[in-house]
């Protein structure tokens, strides 16, 4: 067996233990960066809030956004913060449970860009040309106690007819990615999975480990508190 199929194996089946129950919580699910949450935690962020956050390492997970978001006076902002507050609270938000019980999520997303070019960042039109690049995505996400799980799949033409080569191997119209499992705790956070990463600030790129290539599968480890912590990655 190939180490992807066995890797795919043993996380399936975690995955079904897992979900074997039913609950509310939601707090080891990661917020992906194609979520526009990013950019009201960024604002809060530059107002001086959320300090908690890493602002350079991204995702978060809801716990961590819903952790950071305790500790903010909401007497003491004004009416665009309250505004950006609510709309974080409204995304990233969840009911916390007992950790003894079993929260189970599913999600069904799709729509479609109508462009005059290929490249992602909108750049080089072709003006002779329109694409029509349908899109959409599907996950299951399961958590107990510190521990969470996704399936997902996505589909998205433009990873097909990208003419700068952003087109990696066995990929062809739909492919796993935003999938995970991980364990979440007050010391250690470990992720195995397919998600995009960022080592900069939301919207801006970095030399490191940026956002602009496509996911790849890796392991996430990040050790430490709140006043020291050490992150790395092996993808």
């Amino acid at each position: 067996m190939r180490p992807k199929s066995f890797l795919l194996s043993i996380f399936i089946v975690s995955f079904l233990i897992l979900v074997s129950g039913t609950a509310k919580a939601q707090q080891n699910q990661i917020l992906h960066l194609n979520n526009h949450v990013y950019a009201y935690i960024k604002d809060m962020q530059q107002r001086g809030y959320l300090p908690e956050l890493n602002p350079t390492q991204l995702p978060y997970t809801r716990g961590e956004v819903n952790a950071a978001l305790k500790n903010i006076d909401k007497d003491k902002l004004s009416k665009i913060e309250l505004f950006w507050l609510d709309q974080i609270q409204k995304e990233a938000g969840f009911t916390e449970r007992s950790k003894d019980e079993v929260y189970v999520d599913g999600l069904l997303e799709g729509g479609f860009e109508l462009n005059n070019t290929l490249n992602s960042n909108g750049l080089r039109p072709q003006k002779d040309e329109l694409f029509f690049l349908p899109n959409g995505a599907g996950q299951l996400y399961g958590e107990k106690g510190d521990f969470g799980a996704q399936l997902g799949v996505r589909h998205l033409l433009f990873y097909d007819y990208d003419r700068e080569g952003i087109s990696p191997s066995s990929r062809f119209y739909v492919r796993s990615e935003d999938y995970y499992m991980g364990y979440q705790g007050d010391f250690m956070k470990i992720y195995m999975g397919r998600y995009d990463n960022l080592w900069a600030p939301y919207g801006e790129t970095s030399t490191v480990l940026s956002d602009n290539p496509s996911s790849f599968d890796h392991f996430n480890i990040s050790l430490g508190n709140s006043w020291f912590q050490v992150t790395g990655i092996l993808g």
